[in-house]
């Protein structure tokens, strides 16, 4: 389990925990009315314990919608070809999908044909910090592709160690994807628009293009 869904997860028990308490302490001065002799302080201490048992259920729905949403935003992935599917799926979506990448090392046959029909549409952007073959091809496919490590004096990697992939990145419907390693175990984390993580990768991006010219296709490519 990921370290911000053990988190959730931890303050979900302590929210219900929170409520069980504050129904129990209520049910208890409720019982003591029919027994007491002078109850007119006791409907002072249930008022408030009944104020308490309501924050309490808010605040419990609160946390169960947030762990909710978590859950829909975390994907753990065992297997590697599920990883890869998991991508392109996400990658095939309608609209410019920007990919951040060490090597592309994923992009393998049983997916490039899928891959390089986004290229040829124009809508795939590609950053990575040198030339390699996968880069060669999807070029000749028409991606847009930038090497960041042609333009630093430092090894690319100790600059830039964000690798993501976000589809329709130039629109209101923006959804980035995030892989991650916890205890070897894979995660991709999926963000959206006005997500301080988005707006962040999206500066990224922006700063990019900005900054890194593309790689100009040779036109009499006979491999294309």
């Amino acid at each position: 389990m990921s370290p911000i869904k053990t988190k959730s997860l931890a303050t979900l028990i302590t929210s219900i925990i929170a409520f069980i308490n504050s129904i129990i302490v209520l049910v208890r001065f409720i019982a003591d009315v029919s027994v007491s002799s002078n109850p007119s302080p006791l409907y002072i201490i249930i008022a408030f314990y009944t104020i308490i048992a309501i924050l309490s259920a808010i605040l419990l729905a609160k946390e169960v919608i947030t762990l909710f949403q978590e859950r829909k935003r975390f994907f753990k992935i065992h297997e590697k070809g599920k990883i890869k599917s998991y991508l392109v799926d996400f990658i095939e979506k309608a609209g410019r999908t920007v990919i951040l990448s060490r090597d592309l090392s994923w992009v393998d046959a049983s997916i490039q044909s899928r891959i390089e029909d986004k290229a040829r549409k124009g809508d795939l952007i590609i950053f990575i910090p040198k030339e390699n073959d996968i880069s060669k091809k999807l070029l000749r496919h028409g991606a847009d592709i930038r090497y960041f490590g042609e333009l630093l004096n430092d090894p690319a990697d100790s600059i830039i160690k964000s690798r993501f992939t976000i589809v329709q990145w130039d629109s209101n419907s923006a959804r980035m994807t995030y892989p991650k390693q916890y205890h070897s175990t894979h995660y991709n984390f999926e963000y959206v628009l006005n997500d301080p993580t988005m707006d962040v990768s999206l500066d990224l991006v922006r700063l990019l293009i900005r900054l890194i010219p593309a790689q100009v296709k040779v036109k009499n490519d006979t491999n294309n």
